[in-house]
């Protein structure tokens, strides 16, 4: 069964977050959210329309809104997960409109400040989270 995650519909920018530890699932579904995954030990195994996409420690997957994922215990894990509001990140959507990545999965091991900096912001902070998200994006 596929789900559609709509607590978050028309509440304008934000951003829910949290570090998943080793047995993280969540079944098929979609959102009108963006969503940033980073595996920060292990390896983890998405499912984004369809596709199989393995996703190592240090690296990222990005999934854009309505599209179908999930996220399966295949490959143990922990992670840090946000899913947020477009509003964050408006210039990038403004400049790349309905596009989405054709690999989801990128090495952020150069970049791993930006992802900690992002992971322990403060809730609510849209500020802080919209200028890390630019870095990040």
């Amino acid at each position: 069964m596929l789900l559609y995650q709509s607590e978050n519909v028309g509440k304008g920018p934000a951003c829910r977050s949290r570090r998943h530890g080793i047995g993280f699932t969540v079944g098929a579904h979609l959102h009108e959210y963006t969503e940033l995954l980073w595996v920060t030990e292990g390896k983890m195994t998405m499912l984004l329309q369809g596709k199989i996409y393995h996703v190592p420690c240090g690296s990222v997957a990005f999934v854009f809104p309505n599209q179908v994922h999930e996220y399966t215990d295949r490959t143990p894990c922990t992670c840090f997960c946000a899913v947020f509001s477009e509003d964050l990140l408006h210039p990038f959507f403004l400049l790349y409109p309905h596009r989405v990545p054709a690999d989801p999965v990128v090495d952020f091991s150069d970049h791993m400040a930006w992802l900690e900096a992002f992971a322990t912001c403060e809730p609510g902070n849209t500020l802080e989270q919209a200028g890390l998200l630019q870095l990040i994006f």
